[in-house]
């Protein structure tokens, strides 16, 4: 794996959605849930630390400690940071040994492939995510 270092970004990238790690996924999944009404194009990943929604809506709530990402040549990353390196590097180098992925991902505090996104999540499948084990994706 390669080293990537992230400074500023400006500007910032647009929102296409935000990623929440950590136990606070759950409580995002909840938030989520409760306005998945809202959304016409929500797709939620989930892996076993992190929980990024997706949407091209700007319904997306706030969420303290969460990461607003933006794409990247292909990388989701965060809005206002960018890696040192080329993100089309950044993204190779994260699939390296992988045949596909659907969302790949990366800040300064993990990079993560994914499988592809639940589409239109209902409100019961995101009010399940109450263990961090338990993900709709991984």
């Amino acid at each position: 794996m390669i080293t990537v270092g992230w400074g500023p970004r400006e500007p910032p990238l647009g929102v296409v959605g935000i990623m929440v790690e950590g136990a606070s996924r759950a409580l995002y999944a909840a938030l989520l849930a409760d306005r998945v009404d809202a959304f016409e194009d929500l797709r939620v990943v989930v892996g076993e630390r992190y929980l990024i929604a997706l949407s091209d809506s700007d319904a997306l709530p706030w969420f303290e400690g969460a990461i607003w990402l933006g794409m990247d040549d292909g990388l989701l990353c965060p809005t206002t940071l960018a890696p040192d390196l080329p993100a089309r590097l950044v993204r190779r180098a994260v699939c390296r040994g992988q045949k596909s992925a659907a969302v790949v991902v990366a800040t300064p505090s993990m990079a993560a492939l994914a499988s592809p996104p639940a589409r239109s999540p209902s409100a019961a499948m995101l009010r399940g995510l109450e263990s961090p084990s338990q993900g709709l994706v991984e």
